[in-house]
């Protein structure tokens, strides 16, 4: 079982990827690069979907405004960190 802080670390880099390729990816492209089982990947994504951060349509995945939002936040704290 994946612990709860490898799960939004994940999370958090689906997100950041979809971000930067800017036009969404084929949703068994980003299952692949997670490394999750199945079941692990479904709940997450049905996760990030009821939380209005991704959309997925015909097995394709956005990333929404709100999940836009929320990477230009985590890097916003991650550089105030580094500083």
């Amino acid at each position: 079982m994946t612990t709860q802080a490898k799960l939004d670390l994940i999370a958090l880099a689906i997100l950041e990827t979809l971000a930067e390729v800017g036009t969404g990816s084929p949703e068994s492209i980003l299952y692949m690069a997670t490394g999750l089982g199945l079941t692990e990947w479904q709940a997450l994504r049905e996760t990030m979907q009821s939380l209005g951060l991704i959309t997925v349509t015909s097995y394709y995945v956005e990333i929404t405004d709100r999940g836009a939002c929320l990477v230009a936040s985590a890097n916003l704290q991650s550089k105030k960190e580094s500083e």
